[in-house]
């Protein structure tokens, strides 16, 4: 099968392609007897090309002038920490809760406020979850804005273990890994938050991203900021597909400039959401 490149993937294939080829060539020999009396003579020049330098010119991933995140991120303020608690309640409040019983806490942000608090189950299941609805109680008849530092139950679903914790905006990527366990291959995929369903509450079961009928299982998943998607379309999936496939087999050799960017991305900048548990 033939990728199809889109966008910056077609520079990046063109710059490796013409990085090789302008690479010198393995065992290259010049010899005095084959150059004519009245020119100078040539020693001979070997100059050897190594695997290493190849697996260099291959796995460079050019990113332009990408933002630095610690720069954006302190750009802005905090609005609420949202907390989660052992005891399956949840609470809001403008400083990090003192309580020893916490399972995790994240800041939401300003920009983040109206975007998604993601929250991924061990089963390929993700809930995702507008904060400001949630705490001004958009979705609730009675529209009563819930009380800051007080406790509320359904803090998340028991039905599941909560394996990633995010607060981010609505245009960020989701990078799911996932493997087959019938095949044991390993797959990678990317998803648009905005694509994932929205729901009212927190201890919703989601969505299931990664399908138990393709015999998927979930293995890691990371964030990526919305100012990469055109480095990596090819592996964007739409929004009718996020629980039709497990997406690209690693190792697929039509989409290798595709995972290798990835994994650089993924090295830049997702440590960044990544949470400690309490």
């Amino acid at each position: 099968m033939t990728q199809l490149l889109k966008g910056d993937e077609i520079t990046y294939f063109v710059e490796h392609r013409l990085k090789i080829r302008n690479a010198p060539l393995r065992n290259i020999e010049i010899n005095a007897e084959d150059i004519l009396d009245s020119n100078p003579v040539v020693e001979p020049q070997i100059i050897e090309v190594t695997k290493e330098i190849i697996k260099e010119v291959i796995k460079e991933v050019p990113t332009y002038n990408l933002p630095i995140i610690e720069e954006l991120l302190n750009k802005d303020k905090i609005w609420y920490y949202i907390t989660l608690y052992i005891s399956g309640e949840w609470s809001f409040q403008k400083e990090p809760s003192r309580e020893l019983e916490i399972m995790r806490e994240i800041p939401i942000y300003n920009r983040c406020k109206k975007g998604r608090i993601v929250m991924v189950y061990h089963n390929g299941c993700v809930n995702t979850v507008v904060p400001y609805n949630l705490i001004h109680n958009k979705n609730n008849a009675s529209k009563t804005a819930k009380k800051e530092g007080k406790k509320y139950s359904n803090g998340y679903n028991v039905g599941g273990i909560l394996v990633e914790l995010y607060s981010i905006p609505e245009d960020y990527l989701l990078v799911f890994q996932s493997r087959d366990i019938k095949s044991g291959f390993v797959y990678k995929k990317v998803h648009k938050v905005s694509d994932i369903s929205i729901h009212t509450g927190l201890n919703a079961e989601g969505n299931v991203l990664i399908n138990p009928r393709f015999n998927g299982e979930f293995l890691d998943v990371n964030v990526l900021p919305e100012f990469v998607t055109h480095l990596i379309p090819s592996l964007i999936l739409t929004k009718n597909q996020t629980s039709s496939t497990l997406g690209i087999k690693e190792g697929d050799q039509n989409y290798r400039g595709a995972i290798q960017t990835i994994k650089e991305l993924i090295e830049k900048y997702s440590k960044y959401w990544k949470l400690k548990n309490y």
